[in-house]
């Protein structure tokens, strides 16, 4: 795989880095960074491993890099008018999440700087939820344990088992104290062989899940199982999109039409607003289908790449079996 030098070169101006500082955060030279950026490497092959280092050293996927995924939107600078001037916020934004901007506003009539503005809160609330969640189910384990120990009194094998769920137990309480957020201080718990997968589940995560189960929203939240982001502005978080039944709407069902929009090769915003009423789905359907046919055959060969892949997953979880079997 080619790396695009201006995308690379202007993704580390961007993140404010120097060679220097990519070269550090990435482990690759900048004599080879120098190399890469520069017009007359263009079309020559790059490593794998080059091209992940470098992606995951600017916070984006490699596919951003190779030109096969759009570069990640940037919150507009945000300003007001008054005697104290707040301070500019600048931020990326991945295209799925920038197409739930849209779908939001269009929902809620709500924009993107109320929503960039309320985050804190409604960040604070969701955690501080979830460590009330784990709170409570520790205390039913702790219970659980309490009982397990009183029957087993007298049988020696089976308190040496329950001490291993006890460990987990400690783990959890004083990850909960700690503020720890993703349970990264219990990964230690898996290696031991209690069950946790930081590359599936953590606590947070698992909050969502169950939050998003309770309130019956699985119409317009839609939260992948067993998915975990390992790296980008939502390291940790699961997989997830929302307003999927306003996209479905939108396309008419099209899942072609749904990934494009979700990667971003395809734009809500730049839609004509007379194509954004309830009543105009043929002439909104025939209008994103034309954009679509204009993009790049890379595009819509990823595009494909993921259809196939999203088909394969569904199927997967049909069967009981893992993504990956």
């Amino acid at each position: 795989m080619s790396i695009d030098p201006k995308r690379l070169k202007d993704l580390r101006k961007q993140k404010r880095l120097s060679r220097a500082d990519l070269a550090h955060k990435s482990h690759i030279s900048q004599r080879q960074i120098a190399r890469l950026e520069s017009t007359a490497a263009e079309g020559s092959k790059v490593r794998d491993r080059t091209i992940n280092e470098l992606a995951k050293a600017l916070d984006v996927e490699p596919g951003v890099l190779t030109g096969e995924l759009p570069i990640p939107e940037a919150f507009t600078p945000l300003s007001r008018r008054g005697a104290r001037r707040p301070r500019q916020v600048s931020a990326w934004i991945q295209p799925e999440v920038s197409l739930a901007y849209a779908l939001i506003k269009m929902r809620y009539g709500v924009n993107l700087t109320t929503l960039v503005n309320a985050a804190p809160l409604m960040f604070v609330l969701l955690a501080e939820g979830s460590f009330v969640w784990r709170r409570e189910k520790l205390n039913e384990i702790e219970e659980a344990l309490k009982s397990l120990f009183d029957l087993s009194a007298g049988y020696r094998r089976f308190p040496a088992g329950l001490s291993d769920v006890h460990n987990g137990a400690r783990l959890e309480s004083a990850s909960i104290e700690n503020r720890d957020l993703f349970g990264e201080e219990v990964v230690e718990s898996w290696e031991h062989g209690l069950g946790h997968n930081p590359e599936k589940y953590n606590p947070f995560a698992d909050f969502l899940r169950e939050l998003s189960e309770m309130t019956n929203f699985q119409d317009m939240i839609e939260i992948w199982p067993d998915w975990i982001n390992d790296r980008g502005p939502l390291k940790g978080f699961p997989q997830f999109s929302v307003c999927t039944d306003a996209v479905d709407r939108f396309t008419a069902g099209s899942e072609k039409l749904n990934t494009a929009l979700e990667f971003g090769f395809l734009r809500l915003d730049h839609m004509p607003e007379e194509l954004l009423t309830d009543d105009a789905v043929d002439k909104r359907k025939e209008w994103l289908e034309l954009q679509f046919e204009k993009l790049p055959a890379k595009a819509k060969e990823f595009v494909k790449d993921n259809l196939a892949f999203y088909e394969s997953f569904r199927a997967s979880l049909t069967t009981g079996k893992g993504a990956d079997q």
